[in-house]
């Protein structure tokens, strides 16, 4: 695990603890109440010496006695774990690593319908739909204290100039002026790897917000999405044509199905593009002996490594002119 730098000034909440694994090891810190370990974070050291630094503070919940109390960073120790324990990770889903895929030509033998309940008879894909959904206002958050962070501005002032804006493009533009004016070269490579990460992640977020969806009996383990405008034409076709095997097949072929494991690999995304514009503003208030430790291994997370490659091959052929 990297080391990790607690602002001054802050208290970091750490209330949902990992899946424990017998003999596994974790990042915690002893319970002042009952003295017991509080496994808080998972230790990929396996034990070995892991530098929590700052003046910020740690809030923690005991999971045995309910105790909520503030810890330093100095109370963080590594603990190999005596018991093994669930947490509400176990009950998430098995993510796919892909995203939504077409209805036709896969699932010809579908029958689709769509309506209000459909998401009812769905419930898992429903709760992947709404974590998804939630989980972007952390990324827009997220956003806010990164331009607060390059603009040099009260926080809250910054924070209500970004969600003041109606639409991406002006988000984006804020975000991208700002940068320009107060970053080095080399941050403002990482700083475009993760916007390019943010609108990515962003249009499929966004295509799965404002869809519309359906259910059929051929497809258990997901739930069958289209685009408004095209679900409410082939009504208002079928209102006046009746319901053809035409309407329906135009219909179809601009339907997508999400399965269950698909919407929890989008949920991952964007809980890491969250963890990762997060990373990026602790960095920005560093000091800089933690920010020469910190910078590679930010630019190394897979998804930001490969968004520095591609703006690097873009970038390319103008250098060379």
């Amino acid at each position: 695990m990297p080391a990790v730098s607690l602002s001054e000034g802050r208290i970091y909440r750490l209330a949902f603890p990992p899946s424990i694994k017998k003999d596994s090891w974790y990042l915690g810190v002893v319970c002042k109440t009952c003295k017991k370990p509080i496994y808080c974070l998972d230790d990929f050291s396996n034990g070995n010496p892991t530098q929590i630094i700052g003046q910020g503070k740690l809030s923690i919940p005991c999971q045995k006695c309910d105790d909520d109390s503030i810890y330093e960073a100095s109370d963080v120790r590594s603990f190999q774990a005596a018991y093994s324990a669930k947490s509400f990770k176990d009950l998430r889903p098995k993510a796919t690593g892909g995203k939504r895929t077409p209805l036709l030509p896969k699932y010809r033998k579908a029958k689709v319908t769509f309506g209000i309940g459909a998401l009812e008879q769905r419930p898992e894909a429903a709760l992947g739909i709404a974590k998804c959904i939630a989980y972007w206002t952390y990324v827009e958050s997220a956003n806010a204290r990164l331009l607060a962070s390059l603009m040099g501005a009260n926080t809250e002032t910054a924070v209500a100039v970004y969600l003041s804006f109606k639409n991406t493009v002006t988000k984006n533009d804020a975000m991208q002026a700002a940068a320009e004016l107060q970053l080095s070269t080399d941050d403002m490579l990482l700083f475009r790897a993760l916007m390019a990460y943010k609108n990515s992640v962003e249009k499929e977020r966004n295509a799965l917000a404002h869809g519309i969806f359906g259910v059929s009996n051929s497809i258990k383990d997901g739930i069958i999405w289209a685009h408004p405008t095209t679900q409410t034409n082939h009504q208002a076709m079928v209102e006046v044509c009746g319901v053809t095997d035409q309407l329906t097949a135009k219909l179809y072929q601009s339907c997508f199905v999400y399965l269950t494991g698909d919407l929890e690999t989008l949920a991952l995304e964007i809980e890491d593009l969250e963890r990762q514009i997060s990373s990026f503003v602790g960095y920005l208030s560093a000091n800089a002996q933690f920010r020469a430790t910190r910078y590679p291994q930010l630019c190394a997370e897979p998804r930001v490594a490969k968004e520095i490659q591609t703006i690097i091959k873009k970038d390319a052929p103008a250098k060379q002119q």
